[in-house]
């Protein structure tokens, strides 16, 4: 029954606030190669609740940007999309990319949350605009 409900809300709260994205998996073939396309997860279409109230300092578009602990008087909130685990065939990872269609914005996913339920949080961090 509760699993009924929760799949009740989860589509009422996409519908009234998802919008569009395209996934863009990458994978880098040692850890100190550059993030390339991974060709063994398709690029793909999606829709996601997208929240960036309270983007923390030092998350632009710095090469030197990146996720780090938190100190006082700076936001702690990260921008981040949330989707059903069941939208995409595969598991998000850290260094994907998303696209956001409406800005045409990219982002990388710094980090892949499950709730334990029936959702992800990607935590995100914006990436410069490809040249």
């Amino acid at each position: 029954m509760w699993e009924f409900l929760l799949a009740a809300l989860d589509a009422a709260v996409d519908d009234e606030f998802a919008e569009g994205f395209v996934f863009q998996p990458m994978r880098k073939l040692d850890k100190n190669a550059r993030a390339e396309p991974d060709p063994e997860r398709a690029e793909m279409p999606f829709d996601a609740v997208f929240d960036d109230r309270g983007v923390r300092a030092g998350q632009g578009n710095s090469p030197a940007s990146s996720v780090t602990p938190d100190r006082g008087a700076h936001s702690s909130a990260r921008a981040f999309v949330s989707l059903p685990v069941s939208v995409l065939p595969y598991t998000p990872r850290q260094g994907d990319h998303l696209v956001r269609r409406r800005t045409g914005a990219t982002y990388e996913v710094s980090e892949a949350l499950p709730d334990g339920q029936s959702r992800v949080r990607l935590h995100l961090r914006s990436r410069p605009p490809a040249a």
